[in-house]
């Protein structure tokens, strides 16, 4: 109702949004894959080897698809513009990855 009333166009305001939401799906799901891979955390309900290399393969798959999106984007924007996005980018997910490990 907001958007419409600012004249706003809603389903672009949706596409936005689920972009959002896929660019921050990494957030739960690189520690969710951690934490149930540890058999001191989780006991019997440890994830198998399997199961967990098929969740690390999936989310590579999703940050590296997210990271062809923001550059494709940001293609017709400024190369330095294009760089730091991608390098905030990649430096929220070597943080993520880093707190779970260490």
């Amino acid at each position: 109702t907001v958007a419409v009333f600012l004249g706003l166009d809603p389903l672009s305001l949706l596409v936005y949004s689920q972009i959002l939401l896929s660019l921050m799906i990494a957030l739960p799901m690189i520690p969710l894959i951690t934490f149930t891979a540890k058999k001191d955390l989780m006991g019997q309900f440890v994830n198998k080897r399997l199961t967990t290399t098929l969740a690390l393969i999936s989310a590579t798959l999703i940050i590296a698809l997210n990271t062809y999106l923001i550059y494709v984007i940001l293609a017709p924007y400024n190369l330095i513009l294009q760089a730091l996005i991608l390098g905030a980018y990649a430096v929220y997910h070597i943080y993520i990855v880093y707190a779970m490990l260490g």
